[in-house]
């Protein structure tokens, strides 16, 4: 059965050549943990998808000692040289690796389960796992069986090929990682995270600035959980591309819509909030596992935190490594190494000798050919009286 949804998938994929944001020349970075496959010829880059960024000084987190997950206070780090995709990682791009990595399966498609979003089911026919604490103890995630990133709501409704352009979910910190390995990349540190999503603004909450813009990302608007206004045009998980780019970096979806996965382990401030955090980090264990940080809210989030989490750069909770569901998914990064930029300037030509290179007007045109006339006609009565 997974043979036959994979040659499906590949001639879909195919027919769809530009909803993919990888597929091209493929890098391997760790071939220890991956084999190494020829890539589809069919399957290319449309356009350039990652940007790079020199980096430089940082102010990370944000100036509101109410928050309580570690964005506060603001601390000051350095950020080395990057490239960082400029969407998030699509269905159409996992499913690309899902191709090639047949045998490759995610921790939803191992356990059998992931979590949802309760509000889009009935109470009954509803099959969960037995399980009914979610990590963030938040009541409004329902365990679903059969729940993965192909089928995020186990096959009720919709298919697969209107979520092609979609940030793919349902994804653990080890899956994520497993598919920016594949691609020669990694996932980025949330210091970079937040770089990129500040676009080279300082301290603003949003990537494009202070104040909320409407359509600009994917939020719940109205009341929770049972009605959402959709004035943002989108119930659920929006397109990657369904708003304007978010900042001047021309990035796109880095707050609303998914919580996306940093590579930085999740801790929390040293004592109280008043306090900055530790230099080693003091991360807490949820079932024995890691937990790491995921950043930029989603769109069971708000744009003023008065429902769940508030989306802006800042944003931040800890997920234990094996979490997945409909509300996050990830993009990749990579290290980079950028000379320092050197002014290259055109010499000026050599100026004759005796002689000014200078443009003249009008007014002194004139005055040079009337002196001209004089010294002509001088000239000729020299040689007259000769």
């Amino acid at each position: 059965m997974d043979l036959v949804f994979s040659v499906v998938l590949l001639a879909f994929v195919q027919v769809c050549g530009g909803v993919t944001n990888y597929g091209g020349q493929i890098h391997m970075k760790y071939p220890e943990l991956y084999n190494q496959t020829k890539p589809h010829q069919g399957l290319v880059v449309r356009e350039k998808t990652d940007i790079t960024l020199r980096g430089g000084d940082l102010l990370l987190g944000v100036k509101d000692p109410q928050s309580t997950s570690g964005e506060y206070p603001q601390r000051k780090v350095k950020v080395t040289p990057f490239m960082i995709d400029k969407y998030p990682v699509t269905v159409a791009d996992f499913l690309t690796f899902k191709i090639h990595k047949p045998k490759y399966l995610t921790t939803a498609e191992k356990e059998g389960w992931s979590w949802v979003f309760s509000g889009r089911f009935p109470e009954k026919g509803v099959e969960d796992t037995g399980l009914s604490v979610h990590p963030l103890d938040e009541q409004w995630w329902l365990p679903l069986q059969k729940a993965t990133f192909k089928s995020p709501y186990a096959e009720r409704w919709g298919n697969i090929e209107s979520r092609m352009d979609h940030p793919v979910t349902h994804v653990s910190y080890n899956d994520a990682l497993a598919f920016c390995s594949w691609f020669g990349k990694r996932l980025p540190t949330e210091a970079e995270w937040e770089f990129a999503a500040r676009g080279g603004k300082k301290g603003e909450r949003f990537p494009w600035g202070e104040r909320y813009q409407p359509n600009r990302m994917n939020v719940w608007q109205g009341s929770f959980p049972g009605n959402n206004k959709i004035m943002d045009g989108h119930d659920g998980i929006s397109p990657v591309k369904a708003f304007p780019a978010q900042n001047s970096y021309g990035m796109f979806d880095m707050v609303g819509n998914t919580w996306e996965w940093t590579s930085t382990i999740f801790h929390y401030p040293d004592g109280t909030n008043a306090n900055p955090p530790p230099k080693k980090p003091v991360f807490k264990l949820r079932n024995g596992q890691k937990v790491f940080s995921v950043k930029g809210g989603s769109f069971a989030d708000s744009k003023d935190g008065t429902i769940n989490f508030e989306a802006r750069c800042a944003s931040r909770q800890g997920l234990p490594i094996n979490y997945s569901g409909e509300n996050v998914g990830f993009r990749c990064a990579r290290d980079v190494k950028i000379r320092e930029a050197r002014v290259v300037t055109t010499p000026e030509p050599e100026k004759p000798k005796g002689y000014i290179i200078k443009k003249m007007t009008k007014q002194e045109k004139d005055d040079q050919k009337r002196r001209e006339r004089i010294n002509r006609h001088a000239n000729m009565m020299r040689h007259t009286e000769l």
